[in-house]
C-alpha cells in the first residue's frame, strides 16, 4: 500500500525553489523580478515569496508540482510585477520603429508618385514649349524666306518688286524673330542669375503712357479702347527702363490677346501707403481659379482650346514676375472667368528720386 507523501512544506525548500525558478527564467532569457506562491488544489496559499501580493491586475502563470502525486495536487503560481512595463517598453520600441518605417514607406511612395506626375507635367510643358517655339520662329523665317525669293525671282520685273515694301517686311520680321529669341535668352539668363538691372531715374507714368500709345493703333484696329488713369503723384523711381517697359508691354499685350472681341483695357497708377500701385485691367476671357495658381510659372500657358490661337512661349508672365521682384516689388492677379482680369504691381517708393 502506497503511503501519502509528506506535507508540501516539508518537501520544498523555499530558498532552493527560488534559485531553481531564477535559474530557469535566466536560461530562457527572462531577467525580470518575479514573485511566486505554492497553492493547494483548494487554492490555499501554502508557501509564498517575500513580496507576493495577490492582485487581479497581474497575469499569473501556474504549473503543477509533483504531478505523480495521487492524493494532493499542488501548484506553483508565478507572476512578474514589472511585466506590463516591460511589455509596453518592448512593444513601444517596436511600435515606434514600425510607425517610423511605415511613414518612411508612405512618404517614399508619395514622393515617387509626385515625381512621376511632375515629370509627366514637365514633359507636357516641354512638348508644348517646343511646339509653340517652332511655330513662333517658323512664321518670321518663312516670311523672310518668301521675301528673299521675291527679290531673287528673275521672272518678276524689278519695277514690280516694290523693294521698299519687301525690305520693310524683312526688317519687321527680323525684329520679330530677334524679339522671340531674346525672350528665350532672357529667361535663361534669369535662371542663371547673371542679369544685372541698369537702374536709372524714370517717371513710371511716362513709361506707361508710352506703352499705351504704342498699343493704341493695334487696339483701334480691333475696334477696342485702351486708356490710362495715371493718378500717381509720386511716380519718379529708379528702374531699368527697358525691362520695366517690357513688363507693362507684356501685360497689355496679354490683355489684347485674351480679349476675344473688342479689347477694353484700362491702365491706372496711384500712390497708396508709401507705394506705387500699377493696375492693368481688361474685360477679356478671364482665367480659371485652378490656372491662376500657376499663371506665373515658366512655360505655363492657360489652355484655350487651340495651342496656337494665342501666340507665345508661356514666358511672358514668368518674366514679368521676375522683373518686378528684381525691383523689390510684387505682382498679384485678380480674375473672373468671362469677366476679365486685373494685374496689380506694387512697388516700394523707398528708391524714388
Amino acid at each position: 500500500m502506497r503511503l501519502p507523501p509528506p506535507g508540501i512544506k516539508e518537501r520544498i525548500d523555499p530558498e532552493l525553489l527560488n534559485k531553481i525558478i531564477g535559474k530557469s527564467l535566466h536560461n530562457n532569457g527572462i531577467n525580470l523580478n518575479y514573485e511566486y506562491a505554492v497553492l493547494t488544489d483548494n487554492l490555499d496559499l501554502t508557501l509564498i515569496s517575500e513580496n507576493y501580493t495577490p492582485d487581479s491586475n497581474n497575469d499569473y502563470y501556474s504549473s503543477e508540482l509533483f504531478p505523480e502525486d495521487l492524493f494532493n495536487t499542488n501548484y506553483l503560481s508565478l507572476y512578474f510585477p514589472g511585466q506590463r512595463n516591460f511589455v509596453f517598453k518592448s512593444l513601444g520600441f517596436m511600435t515606434i520603429s514600425s510607425i517610423v518605417l511605415t511613414l518612411l514607406i508612405i512618404l517614399s511612395f508619395i514622393t515617387t508618385i509626385y515625381i512621376i506626375f511632375r515629370q509627366k507635367r514637365l514633359s507636357e510643358i516641354k512638348n508644348d514649349f517646343i511646339n509653340n517655339m517652332t511655330h513662333e520662329l517658323k512664321t518670321p523665317i518663312s516670311t523672310i524666306s518668301l521675301a528673299s525669293q521675291m527679290i531673287n525671282d528673275p521672272s518678276i520685273p524689278a519695277e514690280s518688286k516694290n523693294m521698299k515694301n519687301i525690305s520693310r517686311i524683312i526688317e519687321d520680321e527680323s525684329k520679330r524673330l530677334g524679339y522671340q529669341v531674346e525672350k528665350v535668352l532672357q529667361m535663361a539668363i534669369f535662371d542663371k542669375g547673371k542679369i544685372k538691372l541698369k537702374l536709372k531715374p524714370a517717371d513710371i507714368n511716362d513709361l506707361i503712357l508710352s506703352v499705351i500709345n504704342n498699343f493704341t493703333i493695334q487696339v483701334d484696329k480691333l475696334g477696342g479702347k485702351i486708356s490710362g488713369e495715371l493718378n500717381a503723384t509720386k511716380s519718379q523711381m529708379k528702374v531699368d527702363t527697358v525691362h520695366f517697359t517690357n513688363v507693362i508691354s507684356n501685360l497689355v499685350d496679354n490683355a489684347v490677346k485674351y480679349s476675344p472681341e473688342k479689347p477694353e483695357i484700362l491702365v491706372t497708377t496711384e500712390n497708396m501707403n508709401g507705394k506705387l500701385m500699377i493696375r492693368i485691367r481688361d474685360k477679356g476671357i478671364g482665367i480659371k481659379k485652378e490656372d491662376q495658381k500657376r499663371i506665373f510659372e515658366k512655360f505655363y500657358r492657360v489652355p484655350t482650346g487651340n495651342i496656337h490661337n494665342v501666340k507665345g512661349f508661356g514666358l511672358g508672365l514668368s518674366y514679368v514676375k521676375k522683373i518686378v521682384e528684381e525691383h523689390q516689388g510684387s505682382i498679384t492677379l485678380k480674375s473672373e472667368l468671362n469677366k476679365g482680369t486685373e494685374f496689380e504691381i506694387c512697388l516700394p517708393l523707398k528708391n524714388n528720386v
